[in-house]
């Protein structure tokens, strides 16, 4: 048997519609035939794929049709009687005698079926995916904001912990921001409710001032829901003052116009 009649019987094998003769003789050519691998690899995927289906999409509007025409045309070609010697048989001509025209029009079916199934449930892959990604980071994100809100508890019951209020620097911001820190730790927070959402290209800045001047400190985004609880993550021991800013994103080397502001009690 030549390669194309094993490579027809590859549909076959992915379906489980072999005898146990042609199943032999196809495990037997797979085994030598790296591009036959290959395409039994694709159909196994896509029936895999097929199983785990999402809704069904439209079929582009000429493509159903187009292929059920080929179809037809296939079932309809006259079936050709094959008599293979009894002492070598032939498989891809008992296949043939067997299913005539009907298996050609397997064989072209499955092949839309494939393509169809490649495009459609390529795109659903993709789409679930990026599902997958986007459930991951808000995990993600709601982990990294529980474990802050728990260890800022922790903070506010230390009894050596400060507190300050940063006051709104323009009319746009409804409400400040609280500082809660242990000074000589970078046990720090900043705790808000009320401030603007960060618009896509901008972050939020945090600031803080000690003697040797004024510093940057984290960048993060807002979208103006619930409370927002921040590591800022150094020690305001010493600082005297602290502020946030809306700056480009990736923060900048010197603040701009700050948002909220407010002086940090000495040590």
């Amino acid at each position: 048997m030549d390669h194309a009649a094993f490579a027809e019987l590859m549909a076959g094998r992915a379906l489980g519609d072999l005898d146990v003769a042609e199943q032999r003789s196809v495990e037997a050519h797979l085994r030598s035939c790296a591009a036959c691998r290959s395409l039994t690899r694709d159909l196994d995927g896509v029936l895999t794929d097929m199983a785990y289906a999402a809704a069904r999409r439209p079929v582009p509007g000429a493509l159903g049709p187009s292929i059920m025409s080929a179809i037809h045309r296939e079932a309809a070609m006259p079936v050709r009687s094959v008599h293979p010697p009894r002492s070598v048989p032939d498989l891809g001509a008992i296949r043939q005698a067997r299913f005539g025209g009907l298996g050609r029009a397997l064989g072209v079916g499955l092949a839309a079926a494939a393509v169809l199934a490649i495009v459609v449930l390529g795109a659903q892959v993709v789409e679930l995916r990026d599902r997958l990604d986007r459930s991951q980071l808000v995990a993600r994100d709601a982990t990294a904001d529980l474990a802050a809100r728990n260890t800022a508890m922790q903070v506010v019951a230390d009894p050596s912990h400060t507190t300050a209020w940063l006051a709104p620097s323009t009319t746009d911001v409804a409400t400040g921001a609280l500082m809660v820190y242990v000074p000589g730790s970078t046990d720090a927070f900043l705790v808000a409710d009320g401030l603007p959402a960060t618009p896509d290209d901008r972050v939020y800045q945090f600031w803080y001032a000690d003697a040797a001047g004024v510093h940057a400190g984290v960048t993060f985004r807002y979208d103006g829901e619930g409370v927002l609880v921040i590591p800022v993550q150094v020690d305001l021991g010493g600082a005297q003052a602290a502020m946030l800013t809306i700056e480009a994103d990736g923060g900048a080397a010197a603040p701009s116009q700050d948002v909220v502001f407010g002086e940090l009690p000495s040590s």
